[in-house]
């Protein structure tokens, strides 16, 4: 099929039932044309004859004026409001009250809530408050309120996707993260908003347009939007999220508080709306890494357990990766961010090297060819019947990945799987990878968002599955958050986060919150 020939396309298309109109089938026209050369690139820059051909995984112009910060507070952290809970500092009533009172004047502004379960999680409130009074204490979130992406499954209703599609999960079954929770005592205060399937833009007018708390007319990051803009604006202290190419981390940074996506598959998506199944991660979204670590265990079945001793900073081998910090569009600030962060390791004792991830650009590659393979083909039965309830960018974004071959996907994975060798063999000499998680603060919601891709530095991490967290870095000149990431061989998910806490304790980056707006 030429590149240029927009009729080739449309009758490609139309074999699947998909029926874009013209403005559409042009940019789907260059969608092709930019994915034949990107497989191309992919297949000469990583040949991968005679590889394992088994796909890995198994068991990715700031506005005048400063952006004013306040001290977050103890009810902000899911640990703090836990042991609140516990000695009876606060009732589990009081604080869902609380919560629901400050989303009702704050929330107008931001488009954090997609459905609120007051009722539910009064009456749940209610309970908590009288088992504990009888000694009856269900798990280590007993009485505290969280949020799910509304990727995720709730009984108490419908799960949209932030999408007018029709639902898949209608309500009336939990998810198996969402059955956790809820087992560990843990409230649904409801669910929160996305872009749309965790893939495309929050541009449903019918629905609520996430924004940051630190500047409404910014984007908090994507696609676990709600989530992180909802702890950073102290709505709830934690949330559920998802991840693909970065949808936890991302915003995470630009919002400036803490995402952990695990290693691929210690996670159940069972009940989870799906996008690339190879590559789909649940995960936390906290103020800080101690809070991400209580919450992953939850959600992984995993028994309590805190983070190690802060001395693991000394000798811990860092490798620093600045790859990409160069690129048209950077803010410096992402730079001295990360400067500052081998500072903090270095005085406490680590071991400093600067080294780029191998063969990083092959694996984002990769990852992008395997998640618009994946998506298209999750999504090409309702994509026909349904064209046009998706929004207007996802489903041009969707119906682009019709056109990965299956040899691109093939490779693509072949490439994932030798790339997962290699980064395991590179982390045999380091504990950690540090880096930017975005090179850039939040943008204006009205400079457009395409220009920010080359600057994601995380879809690495979802194309080896190896676990990585986003933890707030020191500010940038406009006083907008700065996220770092930090990353570490698979299976040590705990290792990282303790790593991180530690990193926490010695800095006050992630107690920086918005101050309140009128």
């Amino acid at each position: 099929m030429s590149t240029s020939d927009s009729g080739a396309v449309r009758d490609f298309l139309a074999a699947d039932g998909i029926t874009p109109s013209d403005g559409e089938l042009a940019a789907l026209v260059a969608a092709h044309a930019q994915a034949e050369a990107e497989a191309g690139a992919l297949h000469a820059s990583a040949p991968a004859e005679g590889e394992d051909t088994r796909f890995p995984g198994g068991a990715p112009s700031f506005a005048e004026g400063t952006a004013s910060a306040v001290a977050h507070t103890p009810e902000d952290s899911l640990l703090r409001t836990a042991d609140a809970l516990a000695t009876g500092k606060v009732s589990s009533v009081e604080l869902v009250t609380a919560l629901l009172a400050r989303a009702d004047a704050v929330d107008p502004g931001l488009g954090v809530y997609l459905a609120r379960f007051d009722d539910t999680a009064a009456a749940a409130a209610r309970e908590a408050d009288q088992a504990r009074a009888h000694g009856d204490v269900r798990g280590p979130l007993h009485g505290v309120p969280v949020t799910l992406k509304d990727l995720i499954a709730s009984r108490e209703g419908p799960t949209t996707a932030h999408s007018a599609v029709p639902p898949r999960h209608t309500g009336g079954a939990d998810a198996l993260v969402t059955a956790r929770l809820r087992d560990a005592g843990a409230i649904v205060l409801g669910k929160v908003s996305l872009s749309e399937f965790g893939f495309g833009a929050a541009d449903d007018p019918a629905l609520p347009v996430p924004r940051s708390p630190w500047d409404p007319e910014r984007w908090p990051g994507g696609s676990s939007a709600g989530s992180a803009a909802g702890v950073a604006a102290g709505l709830f202290p934690a949330s559920v999220g998802t991840d693909t190419g970065g949808s936890i981390r991302i915003p995470s940074a630009l919002c400036g508080v803490t995402g952990f996506k695990p290693t691929f598959g210690t996670v159940p998506v069972d009940g989870v709306v799906p996008g690339a199944p190879t590559v789909d991660t649940v995960g936390p979204i906290a103020t800080d890494a101690a809070d991400c670590l209580a919450l992953y265990q939850v959600l992984a079945g995993l028994p309590a357990r805190g983070p190690g001793d802060p001395g693991l900073l000394r000798g811990l081998r860092v490798a620093v990766d600045t790859t990409g910090l160069d690129r048209a569009g950077t803010d410096p600030a992402a730079g001295r961010a990360v400067a500052e962060a081998v500072r903090v390791l270095a005085d406490a004792g680590a071991v400093i090297r600067e080294r780029p991830v191998p063969g990083l650009a092959e694996l984002e590659s990769a990852c992008r060819i395997v998640q618009g393979a994946e998506t298209y083909d999750t999504h090409r039965e309702q994509l026909a019947r349904h064209w046009p309830a998706y929004g207007s960018l996802t489903r041009v974004f969707m119906a682009a990945g019709a056109f990965w071959t299956a040899r691109d996907y093939l490779h693509a994975q072949r490439v994932r799987a030798r790339g997962r060798r290699q980064v395991a063999e590179f982390l045999s000499a380091f504990d950690v990878v540090l880096s930017a998680t975005v090179g850039t603060a939040a943008p204006r919601l009205d400079a457009g968002l395409m220009h920010l891709l080359p600057l994601f530095y995380t879809s690495v991490w979802n194309a080896t599955g190896f676990p990585a967290v986003s933890i707030p870095g020191p500010p940038n000149d406009a006083g907008l958050p700065i996220g770092l990431q930090l990353a570490a061989a698979p299976g040590a998910d705990h290792r990282l986060l303790s790593a991180a806490h530690a990193v926490q304790l010695r800095t006050d980056w992630h107690v920086r919150r918005p101050a309140p707006r009128a």
